[in-house]
């Protein structure tokens, strides 16, 4: 639980990481082993310091601290220091950062290298590289972030290594794989999933999609209300009740938990699954938190590569409207951005394409129109400026009976010239 809570994390599956930690927590209490009490609370913390939340993150990692210390795991309590340095640089507390970053050394000594600290130090990057002006400690952390560097580097080599052929990927299908953007689709153990509980009943599907949107779940009459608005109390608990049993006979018993203490209904988050707008999620945020051009471009592709259009086409209930028209504009977003990215990297078709991505979902784009327009022109292509423009005019006279602004105008005529 607590390795599969770790992977959640770094995707930024943060409900279904606090899922599984609470999940573990009994365990963990029961054992009375500190080595495992530490793994619990040193997850704990990174995953609260991953939400930005510094204060609940710091006891927990000093809590690690001390199991590890006591259990005399010394890499895991050097790692908990690491994190813990982390903490502190994000309140802007930098002696505490540069102590437990000393700490994290000192407690490591013993070791031949700092190579099982690399992992960590890669997670709390910033506290290192504030941590170089220090008089004392400059020169280690800097040698530390070269380690860090190098094995970065390798990386490509390492993935080459590990997937040698497409047979290895087979080893990693999740349980459910969950698509809701384009069109409604799941897969169970990379099957799709044909029973007619699912894939007949309209109002199963969208009990079960209804339920990813809302991580922490709901009750019964807030899932009535949104889902059958117009039934009556005893129809909604007949349907509700025939609707919750046929999705769990198609999709497996596990798949919605009911919280007794708190009377709601919810996706089960521990599961093994993959979620096509998370991912597209996950890529955005990715994308947002990029060190350099580079990372950025390449998240945004991946991104990218995640969205059709629309989400749940066949759903016309207004819950679903707001979240649809959300998605889109992130997508948006992400293809202007990428576009502009492949004009300063003097990408000129890559730019072309990733618009035509966004103006065949919607025509009216006026900046997608403008960028094509400045990379046809970058190519020498006066022809293909010309077209795009006129393709501008049409979309916006037949779809919203306006014509181009003032700067796509301008642009047209200065590109022209």
């Amino acid at each position: 639980n607590i390795t599969q809570a770790s992977l959640a994390r770094k995707l930024n599956k943060h409900v279904r990481a606090h899922h599984l930690l609470d999940d573990a927590e009994p365990y963990i209490k029961e054992s009375g082993s500190s080595y495992e009490s530490g793994l619990y609370n040193l997850e704990c913390g990174k995953l609260y310091l991953s939400e930005d939340q510094t204060q609940k993150s710091i006891p927990l990692l000093e809590a690690a601290v001390r199991d590890f210390e006591n259990g005399g795991q010394r890499i895991e309590a050097a790692q908990a220091h690491l994190y813990l340095a982390q903490a502190h640089d994000f309140d802007e507390n930098r002696e505490s950062s540069i102590h437990h970053i000393r700490k994290a050394f000192q407690t490591s000594s013993v070791l031949e290298s700092l190579h099982p600290l690399i992992h960590s130090g890669r997670e709390v990057k910033s506290a290192l590289r504030a941590a170089q002006s220090n008089d004392r400690l400059g020169t280690q952390v800097s040698r530390f972030l070269t380690a860090i560097r190098d094995f970065e580097k390798e990386l490509p080599s390492l993935q080459h290594a590990i997937y040698q052929d497409e047979e290895d990927l087979e080893l990693f299908i999740p349980g459910l794989s969950i698509q809701a953007l384009g069109r409604a689709h799941v897969k169970r153990h990379g099957k799709a999933v044909s029973a007619p509980e699912f894939t007949n009943q309209r109002t199963v599907r969208e009990l079960f999609f209804f339920l990813l949107v809302h991580p922490d779940g709901l009750r019964k009459r807030a899932i009535g209300q949104a889902l059958w608005p117009e039934s009556s109390p005893e129809e909604l608990k007949r349907q509700f009740k025939n609707a919750v049993y046929r999705l769990r006979r198609a999709l497996g018993k596990e798949v919605v938990i009911y919280d007794q203490s708190e009377k709601r209904y919810r996706f089960n988050w521990g599961l093994d699954y993959r979620y096509d707008v998370e991912d597209f999620r996950t890529q955005l945020s990715r994308a947002h938190n990029a060190e350099s051009d580079q990372e950025q471009t390449a998240a945004l592709e991946s991104a990218i590569s995640f969205y059709r259009h629309p989400y749940l086409p066949r759903v016309t209930q207004l819950w679903v409207e707001p979240i649809r028209n959300r998605l889109f504009r992130r997508f948006k977003d992400a293809v202007l951005t990428l576009a502009e990215l492949y004009l300063d990297f003097k990408e000129y078709e890559n730019s072309i394409h990733t618009c035509q991505r966004l103006l065949s979902i919607d025509p009216c784009q006026e900046r997608a129109h403008r960028l094509s327009m400045r990379a046809h022109a970058a190519l020498g292509d006066r022809a293909a400026v010309a077209r795009q423009y006129q393709s501008c005019r049409k979309a916006l006279s037949q779809d919203l009976d306006t014509s181009p602004s003032p700067e796509t105008d301008e642009l047209y005529r200065e590109l022209m010239d």
